[in-house]
């Protein structure tokens, strides 16, 4: 009498795949939502780049920085948004990028400051450096640039 080969897969592989997968999601899975809040923070970084320009040439043309958003020719803080930042606020010159909106619940209503610092070499300009040190945003979720 011959017998059928079984087919299919044994209870101890069906456990062992189990298992890798849930090892595999305890490490991928913080990972990832670390990555997604990355880039949520990032956003803010993007969206300041044209409020640099301007207070770049207000500098340019005043020989000192903007005190706020109106004199810097900018629209209000409230309505300079994006999807994960709910204002931009300019104070002497920072930059405050303040985040909120659609934003995951660890980085609602933290914030992060831009800082324009006068570069004397070789002519008189502004470079900006971002305080992630002062921020209240994890360091894990700031750019590398602001760590």
């Amino acid at each position: 009498m011959r017998m059928k080969a079984q087919r299919g897969f044994t209870l101890l592989e069906l456990v062992t795949v189990a298992g890798m997968v849930a090892l595999l999601a305890t490490v991928v899975v913080p990972a990832y939502t670390d990555y997604l809040r990355r880039g949520m923070v990032a956003e803010g970084l993007i969206l300041v780049e044209p409020l640099k320009r301007n207070i770049t040439d207000y500098y340019a043309w005043h020989g000192e920085l903007p005190a706020n958003n109106q004199s810097a020719g900018l629209l209000l803080p409230e309505q300079l948004q994006g999807s994960y930042v709910s204002a931009l606020t300019i104070e002497q010159g920072t930059i405050r990028i303040t985040y909120g909106n659609h934003i995951n619940a660890a980085l609602q209503g933290k914030s992060l400051s831009i800082i324009p610092q006068l570069a004397v070499s070789p002519l008189l300009s502004l470079s900006w450096i971002c305080a992630g040190s002062d921020s209240d945003i994890e360091v894990t979720y700031l750019p590398t640039s602001c760590k």
